[in-house]
């Protein structure tokens, strides 16, 4: 498991008791801008004045000290970007299955599927060996979407299997247990935060992270891809290796992971 930084808990102690961060973090950056500012036109005068620059050093380090901690405590740059794609709009896209291999992650967030065959098996399997036997696993964290359900081979039954399999194996795997699989809004909510909880707590960056679509009902589908598609993570496919005569998966063939390729489209190019 990725180590925590040191800070981690004092800042989840911090955005509870403060709320959002992003007034907080404007207001400390202009401050410590403005300090660092005010200290080197200090500085800039004790040295042409041959006077102690004492205040300035302690005006340069305060100032400093005030970014540093809008660095560490807040990420600036998600929240800049998150901002953009806010001005700008939810673009359209064109979405198809890329042929390229699918990198090994280190995070990821699937769908749990009910009865015998999971896709979410192959997609754990995918990232998690980096295909030789026995190696250290890519993957070190995976968070499973589950529907509602009691007994065997259902979404739930199937998630906890996989969960004592792979932790086993050295993977940290947690359970989302939903309470309604057609509810769009509850896995999209779901989703978000568990995007957060793997930035906040566990140091992984969007880019260490990947999200499956496969399994599930396809209201979970549309609640995991909306979200991811918000957040700007990556999406895979679990390919089908081979099809019956009907045009069906054929499941005893296992599939291959695919990237899925987005590729953003503005109204004023497609028109």
């Amino acid at each position: 498991m990725k180590r925590k930084p040191f800070y981690d808990k004092y800042r989840q102690r911090l955005g509870q008791v403060l709320g959002s961060p992003t007034p907080w973090v404007f207001l400390l950056g202009a401050l410590g801008l403005g300090l660092i500012g005010e200290g080197t036109s200090k500085l800039i005068d004790a040295l042409m004045e041959n006077s102690s620059p004492t205040a300035a050093y302690l005006t340069l380090g305060i100032g400093v000290a005030l970014i540093v901690l809008v660095v560490l405590f807040a990420n600036l740059p998600q929240m800049m970007w998150s901002f953009v794609q806010a001005v700008r709009g939810v673009p359209k896209t064109a979405v198809s299955l890329s042929n390229e291999h699918v990198p090994f992650r280190k995070g990821l967030i699937t769908l749990v599927s009910s009865g015998q065959f999971v896709p979410a098996a192959d997609a754990m399997n995918h990232h998690s060996w980096a295909g030789v036997p026995g190696s250290k696993p890519t993957l070190t964290h995976c968070w499973l979407i589950a529907g509602p359900g009691e007994g065997e081979n259902t979404s739930p039954d199937n998630a906890a299997r996989l969960k004592e399999e792979y932790e086993a194996r050295g993977v940290f795997v947690t359970i989302w247990q939903l309470q309604d699989a057609d509810d769009v809004a509850e896995v999209f909510q779901a989703v978000k935060t568990i995007y957060e909880t793997a930035e906040r707590q566990f140091g992984l960056t969007q880019q260490e992270i990947i999200a499956d679509y496969t399994g599930g009902t396809k209201s979970m589908t549309l609640g995991l891809v909306l979200s991811s598609l918000n957040r700007g993570v990556d999406l895979q496919f679990m390919k089908p290796n081979a099809y019956l005569k009907d045009g069906r998966a054929n499941k005893e063939q296992g599939s291959q992971a695919r990237k899925v390729d987005i590729r953003f489209i503005s109204v004023e190019e497609s028109s």
